[in-house]
């Protein structure tokens, strides 16, 4: 599938929660991304917590992944002003490393938008095929908790596009560094 493979946004999300010093994983990035969302997942699981209905997670994290799609399309348009101005030389307070800045808050919109679609179908297709109305405690509580270790993790992922978001406006818009 080359360069239109979804593969490649995951690939490339991940690939920025490394330091920029040492070139290695941040060790609490890696922390607050994978390990607390499957620490409480697993939480959720021994104590047996079961939702009742996925309608509210379904329309909460298609909100905000429809709002992400937004705000990636502002960012494409600053971004490509952005190369123009330090290709021209028009802005030397922009640096090629704003720009990788950029590069990486988008790369965490994309996941963003892409994670919030997964857990969405993995809603859908909870409430589409009953698993609620089972009975079944283990299978509802197996769902239950997978659904909460996305939600932490999705609520992680929108915390670091914010922080991100806010040191390109300080860059961009303020002329702060």
């Amino acid at each position: 599938m080359g360069m239109s493979s979804p593969n490649r946004i995951p690939k490339e999300y991940f690939s920025t929660l490394v330091s920029q010093r040492t070139g290695k994983y941040k060790a609490a990035t890696i922390a607050f991304q994978i390990i607390l969302p499957l620490v409480v997942g697993g939480i959720a699981f021994i104590f047996k917590v079961q939702i009742s209905s996925v309608d509210s997670t379904i329309g909460g994290v298609a909100v905000v992944a429809a709002l992400l799609c937004a705000v990636a399309t502002m960012l494409f348009q600053i971004r490509i002003d952005l190369r123009i101005k330090v290709k021209n030389n028009s802005d030397a307070f922009v640096t090629e490393n704003d720009l990788k800045l950029v590069d990486e808050l988008f790369a965490a919109l994309l996941w963003g938008i892409m994670f919030g679609f997964i857990i969405t179908a993995i809603a859908m297709i909870i409430q589409w095929t009953g698993v609620l109305d089972s009975g079944n405690i283990l299978i509802i509580t197996l769902c239950t908790s997978i659904l909460i270790v996305c939600i932490v993790h999705f609520a992680f992922v929108i915390g670091l596009i914010l922080k991100r978001l806010s040191a390109v406006y300080q860059i961009v818009a303020m002329q702060k560094r």
